[in-house]
């Protein structure tokens, strides 16, 4: 029953995603972090660092709820387009996400039995926005929890001296 409920909530926050281009027309940006049936945090934008070969970005720790972060990481970093995420640590792309009371999530934690994954990371032609979908879970450690990531951020990057 609650690999049933995850999967749910993995095939909305997909659907969220495919609706992505709509939130961006309308400028709602946020990446949406699911538990359960339940929206218990979203973000609207990441700090992001482009280099030759790496990409990266982190979402929130904002003073007002340091409770909720996200890393990503793509390497190699091959220009703005659509990266695969998959379960496992052979991704090219990775996920973490902190959450409150020392909860950590990730797609590197790959479950010791059959569990579907189905992610994507996109970005705009000129990276600014950014789009992150995972489910149907992206897992805890002990694979007793997961949560669901789906939506689009604006990436703030570092101004360079000219």
């Amino acid at each position: 029953m609650r690999h049933r409920r995850s999967v749910i909530a993995g095939t909305l926050a997909f659907l969220l995603l495919l609706a992505a281009p709509a939130a961006m027309a309308a400028g709602a940006h946020r990446v949406r972090v699911i538990h359960g049936k339940k929206t218990v945090w979203s973000f609207h934008t990441g700090k992001c660092v482009r280099s030759k070969h790496r990409f990266t970005a982190v979402l929130g720790g904002e003073v007002k709820n340091p409770d909720y972060a996200l890393a990503l990481e793509i390497d190699p970093f091959t220009g703005f387009h659509d990266y695969a995420v998959t379960l496992g640590p052979s991704s090219d792309v990775f996920l973490k996400l902190f959450g409150p009371k020392d909860a950590v999530y990730s797609n590197f934690y790959k479950p010791p039995f059959p569990a579907p994954s189905l992610g994507k990371v996109t970005f705009s032609a000129n990276g600014r926005l950014m789009g992150v979908g995972f489910g149907p879970a992206m897992f805890s450690k002990d694979f007793s929890d997961g949560v669901v990531l789906a939506g689009v951020v604006t990436c703030r990057y570092k101004k360079t001296a000219k």
